[in-house]
């Protein structure tokens, strides 16, 4: 996975490799490929209970069901190209989910071994968990009874090792909600020196919610974030832009605060658009 680094939804050798190095391993394992009929996810489990009851999506008088999520997708344009003028960038694991991979790799192994060791009830699973960086892979597999019936579910996550006393460890981290939320803008595009008058720019409308936004944050409590950027901002300088579009990803720390804080982005978005004269479309 180091080696070969692929996008999200794109993670067909780790899927392949992570598939055969367990039926590799002999009968212990059952092995089910393209799991919840995606294509690069994949469910592994071991179990004690007799063959007829290695449930897929098991009854409530199961025994208990313990998930470990291995994630294995990497990260768009975080390595340089060697020798490539300008530079060139290609995929890379920035955020360690090949370590993620390994690690619930040797912890599902390991608990598996105990739980034959000792003859205890049980079932353990390797849940493959594609396009955790932009696509969103656990909410597919949630949706498809991936965590039905689950009992405990884990996957740890590296951290950087550095000088920084907010950055050297993510032990007492709490994870965040989290959303992104996109606005398209139209306009009327109109040459920007013959007759700019009859023009609605929605490149104010994005740098009005833009600004709008930064302002907000002034008022927001510590655990709230925003963060956004503008992928769109109009195809020429003397042409007023007739579409513009931005993204942003919101944060807190329950989903309640993120409900509020999406609605206060949200009206942003809309001033934006009022203010110029543009409609918003916003996708949530």
């Amino acid at each position: 996975m180091t080696r070969n680094p692929e996008l999200a939804w794109k993670e067909y050798t780790a899927h392949d490799k992570i598939c055969d190095y367990f039926e590799s391993l002999g009968s212990d394992y059952l092995v089910i490929r393209h799991a919840y009929e995606i294509d690069t996810s994949f469910l592994i489990q071991a179990t004690n209970n007799k063959p007829s009851e290695n449930y897929v999506f098991p009854p409530s008088d199961s025994p208990p069901v313990v998930v470990f999520n291995a994630e294995y997708d990497a990260l768009p344009n975080m390595a340089l190209i060697p020798d490539t003028d300008p530079p060139q960038y290609k995929p890379a694991h920035a955020c360690g989910h090949n370590l993620i991979a390994s690690a619930s790799i040797a912890a599902f192994i390991g608990c598996w071994e105990a739980l034959k060791f000792t003859g205890c009830p049980g079932i353990v699973r390797l849940l493959g968990t594609p396009a955790e960086e932009s696509g969103g892979g656990k909410i597919k597999l949630l949706e498809s009874g991936a965590y039905y019936r689950v009992d405990a579910c884990m996957m740890v996550h590296p951290g950087p090792l550095t000088s920084d006393p907010d950055l050297r460890a993510l032990a007492f981290t709490r994870s965040l909600a989290s959303q992104r939320v996109t606005v398209d803008y139209g306009g009327v595009a109109s040459h920007a020196g013959l007759a700019p008058w009859k023009g609605k720019n929605a490149l104010d409308a994005v740098v009005t919610s833009y600004v709008g936004i930064s302002a907000l944050r002034q008022q927001l409590e510590p655990s709230l974030r925003v963060a956004g950027i503008i992928t769109n901002g109009g195809k020429a300088a003397n042409v007023i832009p007739d579409h513009t579009r931005a993204e942003y990803s919101i944060r807190a720390e329950t989903r309640k605060d993120l409900d509020d804080l999406r609605e206060k982005v949200v009206r942003c978005f809309e001033a934006g658009g009022q203010a110029a004269g543009c409609t918003a479309d916003v996708d949530e």
